[in-house]
């Protein structure tokens, strides 16, 4: 049996961004997933939540062990003094790889598998949405 996968995500003030990245996370992996902060990180995905993981990863990773950075962004510019203790493979958009300072050009958010995971939800009633 495989262990779950251990995921950061912000957890103070549960949003649907945060039950997105486990969810999503959990259907494209095939594992179960279980919240995790500090030394036990695996992987961070959806959400603005890399200012987070730099205050743990500012000072090294520990025991050599690096999270894997898949699709998140910025909240607000931080200094990148973790980025050399972190795997990116894809950040949410070239802003946040411009203040990060990594050159490459992978970008994405996997929140755009949420209708993958969640399927139709049927025809909208609303006809205004607000992404702040």
């Amino acid at each position: 049996m495989t262990a779950p996968l251990k995921l950061y995500w912000w957890k103070d003030q549960p949003n649907f961004g945060d039950d997105l990245s486990r969810d999503v996370v959990r259907a494209v992996s095939g594992r179960d997933v279980d919240w995790a902060s500090g030394d036990d990180v695996e992987l961070v995905a959806v959400g603005s939540v890399l200012q987070g993981l730099r205050n743990r990863y500012k000072d090294g990773a520990p025991e050599g062990r690096k999270p894997r950075v898949w699709g998140s962004g910025l909240m607000f510019p931080v200094p990148n003094d973790f980025v050399k203790h972190v795997r990116f493979h894809i950040v949410r958009g070239p802003i946040t790889a411009t203040l990060l300072g990594l050159d490459h050009d992978r970008f994405g958010d996997p929140g755009i598998l949420a209708r993958e995971v969640y399927g139709d939800q049927g025809p909208r009633e609303d006809v205004i949405g607000v992404v702040p």
